[in-house]
């Protein structure tokens, strides 16, 4: 089977789109050495791709300041307490603040997403409850937070 072929029928699979063919016959490993070398190029420019790819990735990760890990000391820190007025925006799942959306001062409506959190390698809204300005954001990209912690305290 072409590469084209190949591409074209791994595509359509997962959809139905393409008829499964049984066909008996042996396997014998001088038959399979001699295809993996039949497709060493096309293999090794597979390798080479996802490398880059990783390596564009890791630099990503250290231009961001994420590329080490460094352990929290001790526990958590305490919850602050919500003013009075106020009430806070938090998050329901442990994970990573990818990007805050909201500034101290700005208006949030119930539902609208406050921060995001990668969790998991999805990205999970941090939505507001209930209207209100905001009054303190606790949460910065980067930071690890566990469900139920802070993202920010509006007031309403």
């Amino acid at each position: 089977m072409s590469h084209e072929a190949l591409t074209e029928a791994r595509a359509a699979f997962p959809h139905g789109g393409h008829p499964i063919e049984v066909e008996r016959t042996t396997f014998r490993y001088a038959d399979h050495v001699a295809a993996l070398a039949g497709q060493a190029a096309f293999i090794g420019a597979f390798k080479a791709r996802r490398q880059a790819a990783f390596e564009a990735e890791r630099a990503r990760w250290k231009a961001q300041g994420l590329d080490s890990f460094v352990a929290e000391e001790g526990p958590h820190e305490p919850a602050t307490a919500i003013p009075p007025g106020c009430f806070g925006v938090e998050t329901a799942a442990p994970g990573n603040v990818w990007k805050v959306l909201k500034a101290v001062g700005d208006q949030v409506a119930a539902g609208d997403a406050v921060a995001i959190i990668e969790s998991m390698k999805m990205e999970i809204a941090v939505t507001a409850h209930a209207a209100g300005r905001v009054r303190e954001i606790r949460a910065a990209p980067g930071r690890i937070l566990k469900a139920g912690d802070v993202v920010a305290v509006p007031e309403g």
